[in-house]
């Protein structure tokens, strides 16, 4: 009887492990094109739509397990950010660091604040962060 439980729990074990492995397989090659697609369309976009756009992908598209999405936000805002010279938005963002009330109201404008789940509330603080220290950085990238 203790080599059926145990030979059953390695079976099982092992199921949950490729399913899994295999789950964020797809979600990286998921991740991996949007950030091909968010960089064409920040061609068009102002900085502050890049935001809008990572985040909406975010809670409308994004299948990846875990944290995966919430940790592709940023890059797909830099994506899109690096997709054109973003010098005038930079210039009225400013050069200031900006408190943590900053990112909290660009987030409350789009409905997201204190009672919104956790995933949305850190996924939408990190989008405008990213847009923070990519000017910050002279456009050289975001700060992950």
């Amino acid at each position: 009887m203790a080599w059926i439980i145990i030979i059953s729990t390695m079976v099982l074990g092992a199921g949950l492990g490729a399913l899994v492995y295999f789950r964020a397989s797809a979600g990286s090659l998921e991740i991996g094109q949007e950030l091909k697609a968010i960089r064409a369309q920040g061609v068009n976009l102002e900085a502050e739509a890049c935001v809008g756009a990572s985040l909406d992908w975010y809670q409308t598209s994004c299948d990846a397990p875990g944290k995966m999405c919430i940790d592709a936000v940023p890059r797909l805002v830099g994506e899109c950010l690096a997709a054109k010279d973003r010098t005038d938005a930079c210039v009225r963002l400013g050069n200031a660091m900006k408190p943590s009330q900053w990112a909290y109201e660009h987030c409350k404008e789009r409905g997201i604040d204190r009672s919104s789940k956790r995933p949305l509330k850190e996924s939408c603080t990190q989008a405008w962060r990213a847009l923070d220290s990519y000017c910050k950085s002279g456009q050289k990238g975001v700060a992950l």
